[in-house]
């Protein structure tokens, strides 16, 4: 597949990578799986990242809940070559070995600032493979530290997600959806948000993005409520 553009390297004030962004958007969604357009190394780096996370978690002494557990992660395992001849070759080939191997319900695609630079067309490639496999491809459009940063992966998987799966239901009366992360369902933030809720008797059915399972995402907006976890300057 053809180079689709080029991109202007400008100065940035963020100075963070818009990958783990892309990750922690989908991480915890049973039947998806993440594949990073990366070298190796990238990926590793975005799983240690959180990892490490709930490794601090159980050592500050909380219980993580069990039923959320790690979907895949995949890296393209971008190669010096593919910096010159482009790697939207390498990617298709990716997303067939994680059907083969995982048989998801969705794949959502984040990309590195190699991908970016070199003008992989990925959006191409998620509608070629949707086309021939039958399930979601959503591609996201930040690449890396390039022209993203974490929070611009993490509303951009989240928006792709949300237009791709959520459609209108009916309410139910006394429920509420979470939206954001604060920590996850097992942090201080949405234990307390749960906590207050409970003494009005509205129960909350889910957390949006990176905490319900691709299967109940277009139910989320059944609730009668949508709270936003948030914080300072998202």
């Amino acid at each position: 597949m053809a180079i689709k553009t080029k991109r202007f390297i400008g100065t940035r004030k963020n100075c963070s990578c818009s990958m783990p962004g892309v990750w922690r958007a989908a991480f915890c969604c049973d039947g998806a799986i993440v594949i990073l357009h990366s070298p190796r190394a990238c990926a590793h780096l975005v799983r240690s990242m959180e990892t490490n996370s709930q490794y601090r978690m159980l050592s500050y002494g909380k219980a993580i809940d069990r039923h959320y557990s790690f979907v895949p992660l995949i890296s393209s395992q971008m190669e010096e070559k593919h910096s010159i001849f482009g790697g939207t070759k390498r990617l298709y080939e990716c997303i067939h070995f994680a059907v083969e191997k995982y048989r998801p319900q969705c794949i959502v695609i984040g990309n590195s600032c190699i991908a970016g630079v070199i003008g992989d067309d990925v959006e191409a490639v998620g509608r070629d493979a949707r086309k021939e496999f039958g399930i979601p491809v959503i591609t996201v459009d930040c690449y890396g530290f390039l022209d993203g940063e974490y929070y611009q992966g993490y509303f951009e998987a989240a928006k792709k997600l949300a237009e791709e799966f959520i459609k209108p239901q009916q309410h139910i009366q006394k429920t509420a959806v979470l939206i954001g992360d604060g920590g996850g369902p097992w942090g201080h933030y949405a234990k307390e948000v749960k906590r207050l809720l409970a003494y009005f008797s509205i129960k909350v059915i889910g957390q949006f993005p990176g905490y319900i399972p691709i299967n109940e995402l277009p139910q989320i907006t059944a609730a009668s409520f949508s709270i936003i976890l948030g914080g300072r300057g998202q």
